[in-house]
């Protein structure tokens, strides 16, 4: 079987790899076809998201001669001594992984060498964790579809890819793939194999023989650098399960809930994408939902409530100067740095803030029941993942109709 083949998710990313080993590997048979082939591949994207694996995979599938550039002892020399190399072996790949903040001799050559190289004869792999660590004029020499940029993978795709990870004879029943996943969003493979590690030392340490779902969420959280309470704070659990409530009634997708030691605690939406003004809305909406249930409930507003309004501000502000410089009346002066401008800008954020916090203190009073649902339930364990939540809102739903 092809390695490349044996990548799991990153179906797009599996693809193109795969067009790219083809012409690797019939290289004469596109030459002579008259296509002017690519010179390098650049793959990027943070530690941990596989790409050191899919380039290797394709060194092995495109079944040339590989060179490999080792980085940490990369110096002008030794790029000529590893190119001329590579062209006597012909047709080959030459593998830079992780090429970083390099001095500009460094890419000066490595420019002059790909150039050098006949069409097809020499390939260059290379990988980097932030494309800023790359000089623009380097980044100009891959062609634009020769850039993969490998992102942690969606709840969907990490079902699949962490998967592997989980040894069924260690893992406890309670344990749900779709729930964890919720949980580690922007997680990469090796974030979550060293979760798992962690969560395993935690499960022995207590005597257990298997990982509970419990194990993996507080050495995830501890992993995160947050750390999950060992008591309940009922004005934390009010302010996030509002952010919850309020997501579930607008058409949200609630993935998880948790309270932190140390007071205030953390809601996430599964998979969030701004695409439309509705789910614009509906973020403002969320994101002032806190501040609303902890007045609603207890009376008070937390340090929490007011860096939600921070974040709401600040958001709503550029969006409202994006429709201020397409002409709208929002602002008597449209000089950035005006009075006029900069009161009538104040005076709108207010207004926004003003509306969507009173929408979401409407659904929390209209919804009461199922906020208190959902804080009862947060004080068992003090976190909900995502299918404890949809059980909860399903029941309060099916109870309504």
């Amino acid at each position: 079987m092809e390695r490349i083949e044996e990548i799991i998710g990153y179906k797009k990313e599996v693809e193109k790899l795969k067009s790219i080993c083809d012409f690797l590997k019939n290289t004469d048979k596109y030459v002579k076809f008259g296509v002017e082939l690519p010179k390098a591949l650049l793959i990027y994207g943070e530690e941990g998201v596989g790409k050191t694996l899919m380039a290797e995979a394709l060194t092995i599938d495109c079944e040339r001669e590989i060179f490999y550039v080792f980085t940490r002892t990369i110096s002008v020399k030794k790029i000529k001594k590893i190119f001329k190399s590579a062209r006597k072996s012909a047709h080959s790949v030459v593998l830079i992984d992780d090429i970083g903040d390099k001095n500009s001799a460094i890419y000066g050559q490595l420019i002059r060498e790909m150039n050098g190289c006949r069409n097809g004869e020499v390939f260059v792999i290379a990988t980097v964790e932030d494309k800023k660590d790359i000089p623009e004029y380097f980044f100009d020499e891959f062609d634009s579809n020769m850039i993969i940029e490998l992102q942690p993978p969606k709840i969907q795709e990490a079902c699949e890819i962490f998967k592997p990870i989980f040894d069924e004879k260690k893992i406890e029943k309670d344990f749900n793939i779709n729930d964890f996943c919720c949980f580690a969003q922007t997680l990469t493979y090796s974030d979550v194999e060293e979760i798992f590690n962690d969560a395993s030392r935690l499960a022995v340490y207590e005597g257990r023989e298997r990982v509970a779902m419990r194990h993996l969420i507080t050495a995830g959280l501890l992993y995160k650098e947050d750390e999950l309470a060992k008591e309940f704070d009922l004005v934390s659990a009010y302010h996030e399960v509002g952010h919850a409530t309020v997501d579930l009634l607008l058409g949200g997708e609630a993935a998880f809930i948790a309270l932190f030691e140390d007071y205030g605690g953390v809601f996430y939406e599964k998979d969030c994408v701004t695409k439309t003004y509705h789910d614009k809305e509906r973020r403002y909406i969320v994101g002032v939902a806190g501040k609303a249930c902890e007045e609603i409930f207890t009376g008070t507003s937390s340090i929490g409530s007011y860096s939600d309004l921070a974040r709401a501000s600040t958001l709503i502000e550029d969006d409202v100067k994006i429709l201020a410089s397409q002409g709208f009346e929002y602002f008597d002066s449209t000089e950035l740095n005006s009075p006029a401008y900069n009161d009538t800008l104040a005076k709108k954020v207010q207004s926004e803030i003003q509306k969507y916090f009173d929408k979401a203190k409407e659904l929390i009073v209209e919804n009461r029941p199922l906020v208190e649902a959902l804080v009862k339930q947060l004080e068992n364990n003090f976190y909900l993942v995502h299918s404890e939540i949809y059980k909860i809102y399903n029941d309060y739903v099916n109870n309504k109709k």
